[in-house]
């Protein structure tokens, strides 16, 4: 597993980029988050459009292999089992999760950016930030995330069996 934190920025110095070992449980915890997912998109490759908003954001499950390019914004979680490219205007806001079975390539290129976090999950990861793209750590975008998710949304009143 590959944890960014800080930054990566194609123009910058060397980013705070760190394998970790840790003992969570990534399959059930992205089972869980897919399971919640308000759109599921296919393989493939999208141009233009909207995963969420600011005050609406939602989680996105991409299966298999995808390419993000254009104009595109999205807000909340994304999940994508298969690699992930971004290209063009791409600007992702809360947390984005890549996972396989094997291994794991990420290219950001051009002027494509993530705020939250980025979690790369395999035996293999690879990622290339190139251009003037940038992976920045951002607690607002996450909290906003957490805050506004429809799961998040729903509270229990009572319980009976």
């Amino acid at each position: 597993m590959l944890i960014i934190s800080n930054s990566i920025n194609g123009e910058g110095g060397p980013p705070s980029v760190h394998p970790i070992n840790d003992s969570t449980n990534w399959e059930q915890l992205t089972d869980n988050i897919i399971f919640a997912a308000d759109n599921t998109i296919p393989a493939g490759t999208y141009s233009g459009g909207t995963f969420g908003t600011a005050y609406q954001p939602q989680i996105t499950y991409a299966n298999g292999d995808v390419h993000f390019t254009g104009n595109l914004t999205g807000f909340g979680i994304m999940v994508v089992n298969g690699d992930l490219t971004l290209s063009g205007t791409f600007n992702f806001y809360g947390i984005i999760i890549v996972y396989g079975q094997s291994s794991i390539t990420t290219d950001i290129v051009g002027n494509a950016g993530i705020y939250g976090g980025l979690i790369l999950i395999g035996k293999n990861v690879d990622i290339k930030a190139t251009g003037s793209s940038s992976i920045y750590y951002s607690k607002q975008a996450i909290d906003n995330a957490k805050a506004n998710l429809k799961s998040s949304r729903f509270t229990i009143v009572s319980w009976w069996e």
